[in-house]
């Protein structure tokens, strides 16, 4: 497979999880802003979905940023062969394609806060429940604007080959 029949590939696995986060947001959102006193009266349905919520926040936030982006620039005629993760980060943004690396950095290590649980500290997890739902409606919407870019971009780059 090519680099754009692999990206074809994960933008449909983004699609699921996104489909599926925004069902879990839609779901939940009567429990925003997160508190002490909500967190602990969660029912089992109410836990269910905000598992989902986190794993398919992190799933998506996981695939973006391990696959998505290096298909992406090696698409685009980029030599990614030898570039860090950070060095990617700060490619897309020089290409305007990620409107701020710093952002993904965040939300890398949101993501890799919600892989730990916290029962020693339940405001800890309140505060990052809170920011997971703010930065899961980022990502979504950046997400969007990143599919519309693929079709545009990444269709003409296929073109010149």
């Amino acid at each position: 497979m090519n680099c754009f029949e692999r990206l074809k590939y994960e933008r449909e696995i983004c699609c699921k999880h996104e489909t599926r986060l925004q069902f879990a947001l839609n779901r939940t959102q009567h429990l925003y802003p997160f508190t002490l006193g909500k967190i602990e009266h969660l029912n089992e349905d109410e836990l269910g979905i905000l598992d989902s919520l986190l794993s398919r926040f992190s799933k998506l936030q996981d695939t973006l940023g391990e696959k998505v982006f290096t298909l992406l620039l090696e698409c685009l005629g980029e030599r990614v062969d030898s570039m860090s993760f950070i060095d990617k980060l700060n490619k897309l943004e020089k290409l305007e394609i990620l409107p701020n690396a710093q952002w993904w950095k965040n939300i890398r290590v949101l993501r890799n806060a919600l892989t730990h649980e916290y029962p020693e500290n339940p405001e800890f997890m309140v505060k990052i429940l809170n920011e997971t739902v703010v930065e899961a409606k980022n990502l979504i919407s950046f997400w969007h604007t990143l599919m519309d870019l693929i079709k545009t971009r990444v269709v003409s780059a296929q073109l010149s080959f």
